[in-house]
């Protein structure tokens, strides 16, 4: 049950850190969503959407950082790969980023939290940054697209971004229900213990009065 109860708060802090990432994701679409909308207005100029080309590529480098993120040395989205920084930026003369590049985010991280009971922990970078929509490339097109002033592309992107945004939430919706059954687990192992440490007492200890009577 102390196992269990070690593994239990190891869980719950990669579960933790997780969820405070993907909110800061969530919010950073959402401020590209709305960057978007302005710069696929016919009437934003072409010096406005080379200002918000800029900002949403101060936003790339943001994601970028988010998905390297580390826990205690351990990269939280590079799966079982969790000793190297998932995912590699290949940049332009300019030095931004033109394309990112993946060095393993896939696999499975699992905890026993109880007696047959076991949670995977982790969020695959795999799932999240590139599956049905690959969230780097959504926000590099964009920038490319607000350079060029197109307007019709931004309007597709917009699409994209809908699908980005579902794909996050579905996300945090996996790790919000795996964090209630860590919190059951822990709520179990706490009654577990009590109840264990009731029986070992009953089963082990002497009442040393009457012990030393009998001697």
């Amino acid at each position: 049950i102390e196992q269990y109860d070690r593994n239990i708060s190891r869980a719950s802090s990669l579960l933790t850190i997780s969820d405070t990432v993907l909110d800061e994701i969530g919010d950073l679409f959402d401020t590209v969503t709305s960057l978007t909308v302005e710069g696929a207005s016919d009437s934003t100029t072409e010096s406005d959407k080379l200002s918000i080309a800029y900002e949403v590529d101060q936003l790339l480098e943001q994601l970028f950082s988010a998905a390297n993120t580390q826990s205690e040395s351990t990269y939280i989205f590079a799966g079982t790969y969790n000793d190297t920084a998932p995912y590699s930026a290949i940049r332009d003369e300019e030095g931004r980023i033109a394309q990112v590049t993946s060095n393993g985010s896939s696999g499975d991280i699992n905890q026993v939290v109880g007696e047959n009971i076991t949670i995977k922990t982790n969020v695959n970078g795999e799932d999240l940054f590139e599956g049905g929509e690959n969230l780097f490339n959504a926000l590099i097109s964009i920038r490319d697209h607000l350079e060029a002033g197109d307007s019709d592309a931004l309007s597709e992107d917009l699409n994209v971004l809908s699908n980005v945004g579902d794909q996050i939430n579905n996300t945090r919706a996996i790790v919000g229900s795996r964090t209630n059954r860590i919190e059951a687990a822990e709520a179990r192992n706490a009654n577990d213990e009590t109840t264990f440490t009731e029986l070992l007492s009953n089963a082990e200890d002497i009442d040393i009065a009457e012990a030393i009577i009998q001697y």
